[in-house]
């Protein structure tokens, strides 16, 4: 269509005009400029460029013809109207059509400018390209016809044009007046942010309780504040007199220069750890992040960041200690619990021949010799499990705020969860709105934190993708209770019930299995207890428990030796996998007229309460297969429970509570007939 279009008009051209018409054309941008002359030469026109209007009146006055002027509005040095005016003023150009075209006009007082001036038409940028050809066309037929012809600019029309000029400069300057106000409020503005800001950085930079420094770049100081005075043991105008290097120990200098490198590649450093050497000569281990500032001079200076970590120190070496020692206590726990089944088996076999020997003075002694042993056995056996502190023991406990405990031990292993999530750019979510006012607790403050710090890593372990950790502490009764939640992988049925055991761990190679088992027996020496709940793909929640005094009750309580059982003709299942065991107990309760069974398996427990039913359970918990646990959750379940006592070596190591287990007693290895005698004794059948 468009070709049609411009075929026709060039044959109208051609029939019209026996000569090229020239046509200049005026504008500051080159792309304008190779347009209009590609559209007007590709219609047989000749065709003369300029940048400016000065520029264009050097071109007239050098070309010998102009039959049409194209000029844009705003250009530099001489902009379209004066332009227009000066070819209007000059005799020999005057009656040359002139067309302005514009991106930017839009006021009346400029059209009526363009007007005065004689000018024939305004062409709006971006224009349609036939359009403009046919608008050149006409104005070149127009003027051959004579019919544009133009007289020069009179007094009168010369005072307009110069009031219309004076207007517009008006009108101009008025805008750039009212811009320039803009401009002084805006900038009046940001400078009050900018002071407003710097005030806020100023007190957060004064008061921050984290040490703060600017340093050149060869580690002389220039800016540092109090917590970081505190830090180095100077005062400000000592500290003014130091270098960087003054402060760091020598055996750093190679970590120093790594991080040095990284300063330079990259513009920051950190975080690492290092010491600072003080005044008073003793050192301090700090942990630094840096970065490069431009200063208001553009030199380069370097800005740090440096948190005292003494006592988090003080904590870890605390707590490695304590996990060494306390590897050794579970250990012994262990030794401890195989010595007491084999005492159990002795002591059992005493007490069954002193029944039968009970007449023959010189056996009885002899036998009295071996239970004393044995005794002494047992003695030395609880002496070991109290170096696994599972008992309780008040020693070294003071009253606490349990708030201010788990506070602590975010505190502690923040530096690990912080530098994780940066270094692999994910997000934990550490949540304390659930920490309620609650009553102090009597406790060891080192050992709880241990026990928080041991679940904190847990759970980051268990959230490698990011997560949220959930705290949450109130009051109940004379308790107080503490909850932490993550929404981590969970933990599978097997994991759960195997959590508090020694050296069971989920982490191969990394885990030593024994960090849930000591905080397990630490929260039990508070007297406390710690229940579990989680699912594969929900998260884990920890429910902690503790009274709020400092005394604790045992699970067992010595008792009065009573000999004979009053009950007789009891069906008796006995459950343990030591033989020597079973046997012991087998003769000692048929003896006093019962009927008795023992399995050394869980499995096969499990299969006799499915045909047969009994009065009484004593199951052993620790058991290969099928735990004792597991026997007695089976138990009861039955539609007629039978009485249940626990049988183990672990002492007072057991929480049923924590386990979700109903038991009607617990006997400790190695244990006197006559006290089982008195437990069951106690029951009603």
């Amino acid at each position: 269509m468009y070709g049609q279009r411009v075929m026709k008009m060039n044959t109208e051209i051609q029939n019209t005009q026996s000569k090229t018409r020239n046509i200049l054309i005026v504008d500051d941008v080159e792309n304008n400029l190779i347009l209009l002359e590609e559209l007007l030469t590709g219609e047989g026109y000749n065709v003369v460029t300029a940048v400016n209007g000065k520029d264009a009146l050097k071109k007239l006055d050098a070309e010998k013809e102009c039959d049409l002027i194209i000029s844009d509005i705003l250009m530099p040095v001489m902009d379209g109207f004066m332009f227009c005016e000066n070819v209007r003023r000059d005799e020999k150009l005057r009656n040359i059509p002139f067309v302005f075209t514009t991106a930017s006009f839009v006021g009346e007082k400029d059209e009526a400018l363009a007007l005065k001036l004689g000018a024939k038409k305004f062409i709006r940028k971006p224009f349609d390209p036939e359009g403009f050809l046919e608008t050149v066309q006409e104005l070149l037929e127009d003027d051959e016809g004579g019919m544009i012809k133009t007289q020069g600019i009179s007094l009168e029309h010369d005072n307009d044009v110069h009031g219309l000029y004076k207007e517009r400069l008006v009108d101009k300057l008025e805008k750039k007046v009212q811009d320039l106000e803009n401009e002084i409020t805006e900038r009046k503005k940001v400078e009050g942010m900018l002071r407003e800001s710097e005030e806020k950085y100023r007190a957060m930079f004064e008061t921050s309780r984290v040490g703060m420094a600017t340093c050149e770049i060869d580690g002389t100081l220039i800016e540092f504040n109090q917590a970081y005075l505190d830090i180095i043991g100077y005062t400000k105008e000592e500290a003014l007199q130091l270098a960087y290097w003054d402060i760091t120990p020598k055996e750093f200098a190679d970590e120093e220069a790594r991080q040095l490198s990284s300063l330079n590649e990259i513009g920051r450093y950190g975080p690492y750890e290092k010491e600072y050497i003080r005044k008073d000569g003793n050192r301090v281990p700090v942990l630094l992040n840096g970065v490069v500032i431009k200063g208001a001079d553009g030199s380069d200076y370097i800005w740090s960041v440096v948190q005292d970590i003494s006592e988090q120190k003080k904590m870890e070496k605390s707590l490695i200690q304590s996990e060494k020692l306390k590897s050794i206590g579970v250990l012994s726990a262990g030794i401890s619990h195989e010595f007491n089944n084999i005492l159990a088996v002795i002591s059992g076999n005493v007490q069954l021949l002193k029944e039968v020997y009970e007449d023959q003075g010189g056996v009885t002694k002899a036998l009295d010799t071996i239970k004393k042993a044995v005794d002494d056995g047992a003695q030395i056996s609880r002496k070991i499990l109290k170096f696994t502190k599972t008992e309780s023991d008040t020693e070294g406990f003071e009253p606490s705020d349990i708030r201010d405990l788990i506070t602590q031990s975010i505190d502690f292993t923040s530096p690990r969860w912080k530098n994780e999530a940066q270094t692999n750019g994910i997000d934990y979510q550490i949540m304390v709105d659930g920490l309620k006012s609650v009553s102090p607790i009597m406790c060891n403050p080192s050992e709880l934190r241990e026990v928080f710090i041991n679940v904190i890593n847990n759970a980051l372990d268990a959230m490698p993708d990011g997560g949220k950790l959930l705290f949450s502490a109130w009051s109940n009764d004379n308790a107080v209770l503490v909850s932490i939640s993550d929404t981590g992988e969970g933990m599978s049925e097997e994991t759960r019930k195997n959590i508090f055991d020694p050296f069971f761990t989920t982490k191969s190679a990394v885990g030593t299995g024994l960090g849930m088992s000591l905080s397990y027996g630490i929260i039990t020496r508070h007297g406390g207890t710690i229940a579990v709940e989680s699912e594969v793909g929900k998260g884990t929640k920890f429910t902690i428990q503790f009274p709020t005094s400092s005394e604790g009750v045992g699970l067992i309580t010595d008792h009065e030796p009573e000999h004979v059982l009053k009950e007789t003709n009891l069906r008796i299942l006995v459950v343990d996998d030591e033989d020597g065991i079973c046997l012991v107990l087998d003769q000692l309760l048929s003896n006093s007229g019962n009927k008795v069974k023992t399995v050394n398996k869980g499995i096969d427990a499990l299969d006799i309460v499915k045909s047969e039913s009994f009065d009484l359970v004593l199951c052993d918990l620790a058991m290969p297969g099928i735990s004792g646990y597991e026997v007695i959750e089976v138990l009861n379940k039955l539609e007629k429970r039978p009485k249940i006592g626990i049988i183990t070596g672990w002492g007072e190591n057991v929480d049923t509570a924590a386990e979700g287990i109903n038991v009607d007693f617990i006997a400790r290895k190695p244990f006197d007939f006559s006290e089982l005698a008195k437990q069951i004794n106690g029951l009603e059948f």
